[in-house]
């Protein structure tokens, strides 16, 4: 989190975002994310400002393939003004021969 704040002005956390009557969805009897959440995680990150992380991780994976179609969507409805940047790797590397669809 440390990390976070210092990179980002307002990190956004999705398990903070829940309410609480409601986080019986996103977790188990004993309290532990279920992939429920991972997948709300994967949607909010998609749609952010900015999407920088470990692309090379299932879930950067994730989010960046779910960004490409947002991407798309923006780019065939309303220009090249209104495309979200492309996914960063955090440790700046080549995404050369990754390809989300």
């Amino acid at each position: 989190r440390k990390m976070m704040r210092r990179h980002f002005g307002a990190p956004v956390y999705t398990a903070e975002l829940l309410p609480q009557d409601t986080r019986y969805f996103f977790e188990d009897a004993v309290g532990r994310i279920t992939l429920a959440l991972e997948l709300v995680d994967t949607h909010v990150c998609a749609a952010a400002d900015v999407v920088l992380g470990n692309l090379y991780s299932p879930f950067g994976q994730a989010v960046c393939y779910e960004r490409d179609g947002l991407r798309g969507i923006a780019l065939a409805t309303h220009g090249q003004d209104s495309v979200p940047a492309p996914c960063i790797d955090l440790y700046g590397r080549s995404l050369k021969g990754i390809h989300w669809f």
